[in-house]
């Protein structure tokens, strides 16, 4: 059996990044994706718990990065997108549970 990989694949243009706990600054708008019962501590101390059926109506900030947070990144992803489309191009994404 075969096994899919990656390796030599093209990074997508456009692409939204994944960054680690690591490269979070102070300047950086954090939305936490999770609910509090899923993740009542977040990353950072200091951030925007927005459920993600919520992005949509969300006004981000035009002068931070945003980073969207969740567990895996399936819901940044979901996010990332809606917000590129309104134009928002300053994101990143942090998949916060670890294996």
């Amino acid at each position: 059996m075969r096994a899919f990989r990656f390796d030599g694949a093209e990074e997508p243009e456009n692409s939204v990044p994944f960054i680690d706990e690591q490269l979070l600054t102070k300047d950086d708008c954090i939305v936490e994706l999770r609910a509090v019962e899923e993740a009542p501590v977040s990353v950072a101390n200091i951030v925007e718990r927005i459920l993600p059926h919520a992005i949509v109506d969300w006004q981000p900030p035009q002068d931070r990065r945003i980073v969207l947070v969740c567990a895996s990144g399936i819901r940044a992803a979901q996010a990332a997108s809606v917000l590129e489309a309104r134009g928002f191009t300053r994101l990143a994404m942090l998949a916060a549970k670890r294996l």
